[in-house]
């Protein structure tokens, strides 16, 4: 019989898994995945990303061990991997997930369909989200009924692993060994989540019988949102479990559950489920967001390359405490919940007026959860190139007087400033000389720029964009009318409520 070939990519799993449910229906399966090199060199991969699927695969590899099978790994290019397998094996049909990646896996998927079908090989693909294909005509009446598209897609009903699969027995090519390291990290992770699908299913436990609860309440601070937050988002970005099971599961402790105000909570989870298909659907609709600006108009923008002022940003040495202190987190541990990471974008690309590309890479690295289609949205609307009218301009000590309002996470998350009293551990900068050195705080770094007068700079300048007013001509009036302000106010305070 025709062997079945089941390409495994970011859907490590075999539970509702349509690929290797339809591949086993058809005739004796060969499970591939196979480690592209040339993807792992991406600015937005890193390693702690792949020990994550490292994990993963030992896991699948050894769910495969129980029904009778293997999972062959190669390394290499897909298309070449595939005629290995046509030069031992003959005909054979391949099944996949689609993938909404970033633009080099779409280009890989172009040369593998060319290479179907120059060699007549049948390839199957099934969606792994709920996101429409083609994309082309997304916006405008669509988006009103893609939520019905997304629900009637989570309502199919699960696939089961099947009980009885015939395997190939492939004795010609050897699986390679899986490497701890395929490319060069900045940092290490020592706290980063485990892959693996019995870690996924554990933490969906979890959260539906206790973590949920406060869910609504507990998401923003960045002191509660680890234990708040589901924590799935890198098993739903490296599919160890399925995003329609997670909805199963979730729908079924919502029809019995007893409790009115943590079913709220729930239902506002779900409702987050929808929008993480829906972001992948919107890079899938324009995929050259990876790169370019939503809205061109934002091209004019100037946010030149500035190597002080990233260092300082991506090594958590802004001068802004909740922001170095975030990022700090972010580099231990692979995660941070959204309201920091929009922080983190806000700051980057706002208040330093850094380039989002630039951030964007950086960021993806750390992000052990790095999903392309949910990054390069939300990286564009934080950093404002969407064209979307509210700007989501964060204030640094506004948002750790309200999400960390006693400094446990400052404090925590850097130490030069574990000593610094309530009154100034928010603003260290005005501390007087004497009492830096009293505390021990003296190295840690005066703000890289006043951010009350950057970030309305950078709503000037936007709003200037939007009324067809070029960015220089906006900056050159805006230095003006700052000057002008500056002499007549002389040296004011900073207003604690400008900003978000």
């Amino acid at each position: 019989m025709t062997p079945q070939v089941v390409w495994f990519k970011r859907d490590l799993r075999l539970s509702d898994h349509q690929p290797f449910y339809e591949a086993s229906q058809h005739g004796p399966v060969l499970c591939l995945y196979v480690i592209e090199d040339d993807y792992w060199q991406l600015p937005a991969t890193s390693n702690r990303q792949w020990l994550f699927v490292r994990e993963s695969l030992l896991e699948l590899a050894q769910q495969l061990n129980e029904l009778g099978g293997s999972l062959l790994v190669l390394r290499g290019s897909v298309d070449e991997s595939l005629e290995r397998l046509r030069a031992t094996l003959g005909a054979f049909v391949l099944y996949s997930h689609q993938e909404t990646g970033n633009g080099w896996t779409y280009q890989r998927d172009i040369q593998v369909a060319t290479w179907c079908r120059q060699h007549a090989i049948p390839w199957h693909e099934y969606a792994q989200h709920g996101v429409r294909r083609p994309a082309s005509d997304f916006g405008g009446a669509c988006q009103e009924d893609w939520h019905q598209h997304w629900e009637s897609w989570v309502q199919q009903p699960l696939l089961p692993v099947p009980s009885m699969v015939r395997f190939v027995q492939l004795q010609a090519i050897s699986s390679v060994e899986l490497p701890w390291q395929l490319c060069l990290d900045e940092y290490d992770c020592p706290g980063r989540q485990q892959g693996g699908r019995s870690v996924g299913l554990g933490l969906l436990d979890s959260f539906l019988a206790a973590r949920s609860q406060y869910y609504q309440s507990t998401i923003s601070s960045p002191l509660t949102a680890e234990q708040g937050c589901s924590r799935l988002s890198a098993h739903l970005a490296y599919g160890t479990v399925g995003l329609r099971e997670v909805v199963a599961r979730l729908d079924l402790t919502l029809r019995y559950h007893p409790d009115r105000q943590w079913s709220k909570n729930l239902r506002a989870f779900r409702s987050r489920l929808s929008w993480h298909c829906y972001f992948i659907q919107k890079l899938e609709a324009n995929p050259a967001a990876e790169s370019v600006n939503f809205n061109r108009r934002y091209d004019a923008l100037q946010r030149p390359w500035d190597e002080i002022r990233f260092t300082a940003w991506s090594q958590g040495r802004t001068g802004w405490p909740l922001v170095d202190a975030s990022m700090r987190y972010l580099i231990w541990h692979g995660w941070i919940n959204f309201r920091m990471r929009a922080m983190l974008v806000s700051v980057a690309c706002y208040t330093l007026k850094l380039p989002w590309k630039l951030v964007s890479d950086w960021l993806a690295r750390l992000f052990v959860d790095f999903e392309p289609g949910i990054h390069y949205p939300q990286i564009q609307m934080q950093s404002g190139t969407t064209g979307q009218q509210v700007l989501r301009i964060y204030n640094p000590l506004k948002q750790a007087q309200e999400l960390d309002s006693n400094a446990f996470f400052v404090r925590r998350w850097l130490p030069e400033l574990a000593n610094v009293s309530d009154m100034w551990i928010f603003e260290p900068w005005k501390m007087p000389a004497a009492m830096k050195l009293r505390t021990g705080s003296q190295l840690y770094p005066q703000p890289l720029v006043d951010f009350v007068s950057a970030n309305r700079d950078a709503k000037d300048e936007i709003t200037w964009l939007r009324q067809g007013v070029s960015a220089t001509r906006a900056a050159i009036e805006h230095v003006n009318q700052a000057k002008e302000k500056s002499d007549a106010a002389g040296s004011a305070q900073y207003s604690l409520f400008d900003g978000l």
